[in-house]
């Protein structure tokens, strides 16, 4: 890693809140609203889920291991997906260590839909996790156990973000996201915030998007109990088309926080 660009994500860190203060996080509880665009559930339907993910309430668990992501979404016409990542334990049929997916109550019968579906709800979930944790992803991720191989930084050229000058911070990730072995992600960072304006990232964690990269935009910062989130993202496909596909933003958000005694 260039040790500038580790420097950049903990300041950045800092602005965010600290590390020491998240560090104490036990779990964030978040509500999201939001809408597809451009027909993109036409291009990847599986993906999007459009039937399913329309709303959700989602909870990030925070311990000795790697985090673990709760997912209830609602559909426009009132179906529930239900997804844990990691899942626990492997399922049958599932890839190991993969995603628990319900819909409606039910598990997928088909055995290969069931894991590519796993897939792509695995790599939405801990994709989600980057986007409301911001630079603590990164800055976070060490210390998560035998499942982490690696992380390196290294800086790359400035651009501007939502008429924000920004430095960015290449990052590649070892494991990915969900499933996949590898992925990288460009962070755009706020010079005179220091907040985390976009992220960049390779989609390799689900078998029909990989080779794509798409930036997801974030405004509308809070502060809660110490600790700075976006609440508003827009997410634009840019390879290999260039089109924004997903509007959404925060309803509701809390932090709870560990015990003295823990």
């Amino acid at each position: 890693s260039d040790p500038a660009a580790l420097e950049l994500l903990a300041a950045s860190a800092e602005a965010h809140g600290g590390d020491d203060r998240f560090a104490q996080v036990a779990a964030i509880n978040v509500s999201y609203d939001g809408e597809w665009l451009n027909n993109v559930w036409k291009l990847q339907p599986m993906l999007v889920d459009r039937g399913f993910r329309k709303s959700s309430e989602e909870r990030v668990e925070y311990g000795s291991g790697w985090p673990v992501v709760t997912q209830a979404h609602t559909g426009p016409d009132g179906g529930k997906k239900e997804v844990r990542w990691p899942a626990g334990k492997p399922q049958d049929d599932t890839l190991d260590g993969g995603a628990s997916v319900i819909y409606d109550g039910q598990r997928i019968e088909d055995p290969a839909e069931r894991v590519r579906q796993e897939e792509a709800s695995a790599m939405v979930a801990e994709a989600y996790r980057m986007f409301l944790t911001g630079p603590f992803y990164f800055t976070q991720r060490q210390g998560l156990g035998q499942k982490t191989d690696g992380m390196t930084a290294v800086m790359r050229k400035p651009t501007t973000v939502l008429d924000a000058e920004c430095d960015q911070v290449l990052v590649e990730l070892r494991p990915g996201f969900g499933t996949s072995e590898v992925d990288r992600v460009e962070v755009a960072i706020d010079r005179e915030t220091k907040y985390v304006r976009r992220v960049r990232f390779s989609l390799d964690g689900f078998r029909k998007t990989k080779g794509a990269t798409a930036d997801v935009e974030f405004s509308n910062f809070v502060e809660r109990d110490g600790l700075i989130f976006p609440t508003d993202f827009l997410e634009i496909v840019v390879h290999p088309i260039n089109r924004e596909v997903h509007e959404w933003y925060v309803t509701e958000l809390s932090v709870e926080f560990q015990s003295a005694a823990e």
